[in-house]
């Protein structure tokens, strides 16, 4: 085994002290020091696993929120345009009062919505003729 061919810079670290301990003549306490250094080793890995465990289960428990919050956005979409198309609908029979009430609905949802600002004043205009 030559120390070229080591893969793992730990293995490298092993043998290099296990040639410093046998020509000190303590190989013993070389020994020693690498199975300190293996269960140091081993428990970092514990370690590493644990986080990656950690890890692993924060992604998961993102990407299920996040996939809430798709099926909530996707789901006020759909209300959105169902209280608009109505408020629509409404409007064009002349029934402006019902119609504000559906756009109204609309921008409880969201806020900013242009069109239905647009379309509740002009329902509004309509009351006033």
């Amino acid at each position: 085994l030559r120390f070229e061919d080591i893969q793992s810079n730990s293995n490298r670290q092993y043998i290099s002290l296990d040639y410093a301990f046998a020509s000190s003549g303590s190989y013993d306490s070389g020994a020693a020091a690498r199975r300190s250094e293996e269960k140091s080793l081993a428990k970092q890995g514990k370690t590493e696993k644990k986080a990656e465990k950690e890890r692993l289960k924060a992604e998961k428990k993102a990407e299920k929120e996040r996939l809430k919050a798709e099926e909530q956005a996707a789901q006020t979409k759909t209300e959105m345009k169902e209280h608009y198309n109505k408020g629509s609908e409404l409007y064009a029979a002349g029934k402006y009062k019902k119609a504000i009430k559906e756009w109204e609905e609309v921008l409880e949802l969201d806020p900013q919505h242009q069109q239905s600002k647009d379309s509740i004043e002009k329902a509004r205009k309509k009351l006033q003729e």
